[in-house]
């Protein structure tokens, strides 16, 4: 099988490539994106570079346009549409990340704070096309590890910067949190990872139920209570819109005139009749 193994140079995926490398027998190619964002994020680029030579593994590189926006979601979608070009590229079976086990307390809190609820904090997983080998393993054994083997690894100076969230969340809130409690975390969000996928199946169930030559019957939908209802108009368009937009739809549907159209968005419209939506 072969993946493309997402390297930073940071000491998570060090370590996850150094383990790849000396574990398994699968085709690697190491891929690593340069954000712009940092003076000296080049240095990170060599060593990824220089180790990948040293592990006899091909290397690929990207480096983002400069942009007044760097928040942490342009650059994530950005890094991660670009990773999967490189998968599909080499017709790689996987991308392989290094997210860990107190990534996924960092993300919980986080998405809640956001206020995206049970289904963002049950977002971090691995999925047929990105895999997360690292999921169960504590920050604390990566470094030991990290460590144990002699690694190289960079340090990102902004992982410091108070004025990004998710490192107020991770120093502030998380790095105070005793390993009993973020154990404690990961159980609750394995069972909201288990909730939503009984709750995406039984959507998935009355959402066939419910299309007809017409479209969707509106009563049906404005009957169920909201939250039943949103996850219906998410499992009918997919996963392309936001919660806000989905909201907003649901809000079109329940007091939209018969004739109306919405362009609810990312190429997602909606039509009313008197008694259906046609999406």
């Amino acid at each position: 099988m072969k993946y493309i193994v997402a390297v930073s140079g940071g000491i998570d995926s060090m370590s996850l490539l150094h383990m790849l490398h000396t574990r398994s027998s699968h085709d690697l190619v190491v891929a690593h994106v340069d954000h712009a964002v940092r003076p000296d994020s080049t240095q990170d680029e060599d060593l990824v570079r220089e180790t990948a030579a040293d592990y006899g593994l091909d290397y690929v590189t990207t480096r983002l346009e400069k942009s007044s926006d760097n928040s942490e979601d342009r650059l994530r979608t950005e890094r991660y549409a670009w990773l999967e070009k490189i998968r599909q590229d080499y017709e790689a079976d996987a991308l392989v990340t290094a997210h860990h086990a107190d990534d996924i307390v960092e993300t919980l809190v986080l998405n809640l704070v956001r206020g995206t609820g049970w289904r963002g904090a049950a977002s971090l997983r691995s999925t047929e096309t990105i895999v997360r080998p690292l999921l169960e393993v504590p920050k604390a054994e990566i470094v030991r590890y990290a460590i144990e083997n002699n690694l190289r690894w960079r340090e990102d100076s902004t992982n410091e910067d108070m004025r990004f969230t998710r490192n107020y969340i991770r120093h502030g809130i998380v790095g105070r949190l005793s390993n009993q409690e973020k154990k404690s975390l990961r159980l609750i969000i394995a069972d909201q990872h288990r909730l939503r996928e009984e709750i995406e199946h039984e959507a998935e169930i009355y959402a066939r139920r419910l299309k007809s030559n017409m479209g969707y019957p509106r009563y049906d939908i404005i009957m169920l209570p909201d939250s039943v209802a949103l996850e219906i108009l998410r499992c009918i368009i997919g996963q392309s819109l936001e919660s806000e937009q989905l909201r907003r739809l649901l809000h079109f549907i329940k007091t939209g005139r018969q004739g109306t159209l919405m362009q609810v968005g990312n190429g997602v419209r909606a039509l009313l009749s008197a008694q259906y939506v046609m999406l």
